[in-house]
């Protein structure tokens, strides 16, 4: 009841931000160009996000969740640190560090992002009016600095961020303070976030004040496995509405290979209208490639922006501590002895194998009285993955014809899904089901032991 109390005032707090915001902002226009301040503040991080086209409202599934959506941090398992260096335009830097560290409730993070550029020429203004050399350099740069927490209420997941913003060009410096709040909900393959950013005071540089440049982003993504081929399709949608510019959306897609254990190639891309209809060339494009193996990602983002140049990221992210969801959740995860049930860790995932002789009577797929315990057990351990997704495969021994055996193995799969999700409270779209017949024996099918070895259903949780 508390949870349900607490949901209600957060919902209630985000919209009455969301309006106020609204109102503040004037309703966002690009007739406001050039009123705010820490521009800077804008540019994104990370070499996943940037390739995907900015689109990490609501996938926000690592450590740079900081800067995207502090909600998201809530989805992290282990401590992750990641560096980022950005080759902006002309001589111009962006560098970011992060770290996130689960707590017993919610996940903590911290941040920096630093923009630099190269040394510029000190002027001074001479008795007759003119410009000259002092002979003197100084270096501009921006920094922000930003801490920030997430955790679960209910069915969303909550997060804020406070932030210190400064500059310094020459001896002119100038400083403020901001808040990102985020909001973030999955079901299935689906997740919706909405967060706010650079909500705070004016920033000030000798006399003149600006605001920070709010920007409210609501974003959608769709997760498709695709375990026949080793992989999975990330499609994501992120709408802003920024306080200086007119509202404008992006899209991104990530298609990503996993066939090797512990090692994942992604390839991205990405698309941005408001930077099509600014600048000219390949402006608006992204791309970008990723690169893991075990606990180590690496990627990189190419950004063009027409006759201004390209920009390219490189990004790392280590992950450290517990070692994934499902490695990490083994130990607690095996169910009391079932005879006839296996459960051990695979390339995939974690596999649950149960033999055709405690589920079935011989060549049918009505489950029997006898499978109901085993299947309860097997939905406590799915029941703690509920944002992996799982496959219920058939098999069968190669007695009959590959056609009876193929459907046979179907059926079986069919059954067990459907008491997965009828009885046992799995949601649908987290299963899939396939159907092998006698392909992929696991024993020889010359004996009558490793026949029945191969009448067998088994239930993957995919890593």
């Amino acid at each position: 009841m508390r949870k349900e109390k607490l949901l209600k005032v957060v919902i209630i707090l985000l919209l009455s931000i969301f309006s106020t915001s609204a109102v503040l902002a004037g309703w966002f226009s690009s007739d406001k160009a050039g009123t705010t301040g820490a521009s800077f503040l804008k540019i994104g991080v990370g070499g996943r996000p940037i390739g995907m086209g900015e689109t990490y409202g609501a996938v926000s599934d690592d450590v740079n969740a900081i800067y995207w959506n502090p909600a998201g941090l809530s989805q992290i398992k282990e401590s992750q640190i990641s560096v980022m260096h950005a080759m902006w335009l002309e001589t111009i830097f962006y560098d970011f560090l992060a770290y996130a560290q689960p707590l017993k409730i919610g996940v903590i993070g911290g941040g920096a992002s630093y923009l630099s550029m190269a040394e510029m020429d000190k002027l001074d203004v001479d008795s007759g009016g003119n410009l000259v050399e002092t002979g003197e350099t100084f270096r501009p740069y921006d920094l922000a600095v930003a801490l920030s927490y997430g955790m679960p209420i209910g069915p969303l997941m909550v997060g804020a961020s406070l932030k210190y913003i400064g500059q310094e060009i020459d001896d002119e410096k100038a400083m403020a303070f901001g808040v990102d709040i985020g909001t973030l909900w999955k079901k299935g393959k689906l997740a919706l976030g909405f967060s706010v950013q650079n909500i705070g005071s004016q920033i000030k540089f000798i006399d003149e004040s600006a605001p920070l440049p709010l920007n409210i982003r609501l974003g959608a993504a769709y997760n498709l496995p695709l375990p026949g081929i080793h992989s999975h399709l990330l499609l994501a949608l992120d709408v802003n509405a920024p306080i200086d510019d007119d509202p404008n959306a992006h899209i991104g897609m990530e298609y990503a290979y996993k066939k090797i254990k512990d090692i994942q190639i992604a390839a991205r891309v990405g698309l941005k209208s408001e930077a099509i209809s600014d600048l000219d060339g390949f402006s608006g494009f992204s791309c970008g490639l990723g690169f893991i193996w075990g606990p180590v990602g690496v990627d990189y983002a190419w950004v063009p922006y027409g006759e201004l140049g390209s920009t390219h990221r490189i990004s790392l992210i280590v992950k450290f501590g517990k070692t994934g969801e499902v490695s990490s959740k083994r130990a607690e995860t095996m169910p009391p002895k079932v005879e006839g049930m296996v459960v051990e860790e695979g390339e995939r995932g974690l596999v649950i194998r149960l033999g055709s002789r405690m589920l079935f009577k011989e060549g049918e797929s009505t489950l029997t009285p006898d499978a109901y315990p085993a299947l309860e057990e097997v939905a406590k351990i799915l029941k703690k993955y509920p944002k992996k997704s799982i496959i219920v495969e058939g098999y069968a021994d190669n007695r009959g014809s590959k056609s009876f055996n193929l459907k046979l193995s179907r059926l079986r799969a069919d059954s067990v899904a459907n008491y997965l999700i009828k009885n046992c409270g799995i949601p649908s779209s987290q299963i899939a089901i396939k159907s092998y017949g006698e392909a992929k024996p696991i024993a020889s099918n010359a004996t009558s032991e490793g026949r029945e070895k191969n009448r067998r259903v088994e239930i993957v949780i995919l890593k």
